[in-house]
């Protein structure tokens, strides 16, 4: 597969040659800032606790997040990978990597303009918000862009290999994360390009059976391994399990994520307002005569500095970089914006047939990306590498339409300020973490929090935290963390003492809390040694609290520290 040249801008050989090494290099640079910024005991301390302990957890999480447990398992074995700082940054290079993925295919192999696509990368990482930890939900953006890149290429240059290849890929995405099994709607991207070749149905269809080849033979592989492990019935049971957790947590359940995604894109009906107007106006300018070009561009610019300064008044966005507000329903706005883009590259014939391709592809992976998770449209937020170079490339285009030249230099305004603000939010924002402070505070009695900075506040808190556990000799304890403390047993480097570290989650049922604990109370009869960590949430009402008071008074578990909205349980002697 011979590449396609690259474009730039500007063709002065020194300026090429230049942002050949540059371009790669920012993009790698800023995808590591605030490495050693944030200690999360919530999300980022729950992740590393389980590839640590990853024989101790729960059979559930086990199997249906199988490879992305394996790879953090793997991670945190390496050198100091088992700190929060190596870990970051081992992780922190397949973040990178992804990055460069993105900006070499698109510039190298589809010869998209550099500037753009780099536009559009930076922009994906400044949006990065989930912790490097969190491994099973950018494992799986990786392999759904390249399962979508081979696919693609398998198209253009007709190579049958690409097409077993992709299904291979997005099959083994299931194993990263299991409501990955959606990314088979990737075979629509293929439908598509056969329609617009004209290709006859025998030829679509010898191309679909390809890549369900790939995909099936993927899944009897890797089951086949499993079952030769002994370990089929596990999966199967856990899956199962997983199906069935949504009668009591609805908050994983397929209407409640659907109806939230609907949501999140509806929201900003009110800030889409103005700037449809202006949509408007900009395509009716366009008629104008010539020498009204001016005029018509300064209109652009203006009326969108205008919409800006307007959201920013009526709270689109602020500019509170420590939090969300600062750049999501911003986000959403151009995530609309990207949408119609793509939909109107989809209809511009003029356009090559692999441009009009990758267009669907990116429609198809902004769809798809929040299928399956909770967290509504900051799944999209964090899968922006394959969507804004292919929405960037259709706008650049747009420009030498008649129609529409008004349009790009009024949203390159538009989506340069949501540059600025991506910059800021991504060199401020820190996962859970510089709320109360600056982030400028170590904790210097904990190797595995070495070289991570944190507000004052946190950092004075884990330092008393680690103390303890040295004074009252609480390592060779298990732990049982009940709250919004999972990370508890990271920090510490205590071994969890049931299967989950943040058992309070729905998706943990309090049946198997119960049960857990009952085979923690037959383990402490044989000796085991256990530690308990609360927080305010054991003074709520629920099922839960209810079982676990009950263990600590059978026990008579005294508390040895009450402070910072955690208290530390220890047995009477």
């Amino acid at each position: 597969m011979e590449s396609v040249k690259e474009n730039t801008i500007f063709s002065n050989k020194i300026y090429t040659e230049v942002t050949k090494w540059l371009f790669p290099a920012i993009l790698v640079a800023f995808s590591f800032v605030g490495v050693n910024r944030g200690i999360d005991l919530t999300d980022t301390g729950y992740n590393m606790g389980n590839y640590i302990y990853l024989s101790k957890l729960d059979g559930m999480w086990y199997y249906s997040t199988l490879f992305s447990n394996f790879v953090g398992w793997l991670t945190v074995r390496l050198p100091f990978g088992a700190t929060l700082l190596g870990a970051n940054i081992y992780m922190g290079l397949i973040k990178a990597s992804f990055g460069l993925f993105a900006y070499y295919y698109f510039t190298k192999r589809r010869g998209f303009t550099r500037e753009p696509v780099f536009a559009a990368v930076f922009i994906s990482f400044a949006l990065w918000w989930i912790p490097n930890a969190g491994l099973y939900h950018y494992l799986s953006f990786y392999l759904l862009a390249a399962g979508t890149v081979l696919l693609c290429e398998g198209l253009f240059n007709d190579k049958k290999n690409c097409l077993f290849t992709a299904g291979v890929v997005l099959a083994a995405n299931v194993f990263v994360r299991f409501p990955n099994v959606t990314n088979a709607g990737m075979i629509v991207v293929l439908w598509l390009y056969c329609f617009l070749k004209k290709e006859s149905v025998r030829e679509c269809l010898s191309k679909t059976l390809r890549c369900i080849a790939g995909y099936v033979s993927t899944l009897v592989l890797v089951f086949g391994i499993i079952a030769a492990c002994g370990k089929l019935p596990n999966y199967v049971a856990a899956i199962r399990e997983l199906f069935a957790m949504t009668d009591d947590a609805p908050r994983y359940g397929p209407l409640f994520m659907l109806k939230n995604l609907v949501n999140s894109y509806t929201c900003v009906w009110y800030w889409l307002v103005p700037v449809a107007l202006g949509l408007i106006l900009l395509i009716a300018v366009s008629f104008l005569p010539e020498k009204f070009k001016p005029f018509g561009i300064a209109a652009s610019v203006g009326g969108f500095a205008v919409i800006y300064f307007w959201e920013y008044k009526k709270e689109l966005f602020d500019y509170n970089f420590r939090s969300y507000s600062s750049i999501y329903l911003f986000m959403v706005v151009i995530l609309i914006i990207s949408m119609l883009l793509l939909v109107m590259g989809l209809f511009i014939k003029d356009l090559p047939i692999e441009v009009r391709t990758w267009c669907g592809a990116a429609i198809m992976i902004q769809l798809i990306t929040p299928i399956g998770s909770n967290n509504s449209l900051y799944a999209v937020m964090n899968n922006m590498f394959f969507i804004l170079p292919v929405s960037l490339y259709v706008l650049a285009r747009l420009w030498k339409t008649k129609r529409f030249m008004y349009l790009t230099p009024g949203l390159w305004l538009f989506i340069l300020l949501f540059l600025f603000q991506g910059i800021c939010f991504r060199w401020v924002y820190v996962f859970r973490d510089g709320f109360l402070g600056d982030i400028d505070s170590g904790v210097y009695n904990n190797k595995t929090l070495a070289g991570m900075k944190t507000e004052a506040v946190n950092a004075a808190f884990l330092t008393e935290l680690s103390d303890l556990w040295e004074k009252e000799g609480l390592k060779d304890h298990t732990v049982l963390a009940f709250g919004n403390n999972p990370g508890i047993a990271f920090v510490t480097g205590s071994a969890p003492a049931i299967s989950s570290t943040w058992p309070i989650l729905e998706s943990y049922s309090s049946e198997k809390f119960a049960t857990q604990l009952k085979m923690l109370e037959k383990r402490m009869e044989e000796g085991e040694s256990v530690v308990v960590a609360t927080d305010a949430t054991l003074d709520i009402e629920g099922r839960k609290q209810e079982i676990l008071k009950d263990f600590l008074q059978k026990y008579k578990f005294k508390s040895i520290y009450d402070k910072n909205d955690l208290k530390i349980w220890i047995l009477e002697e």
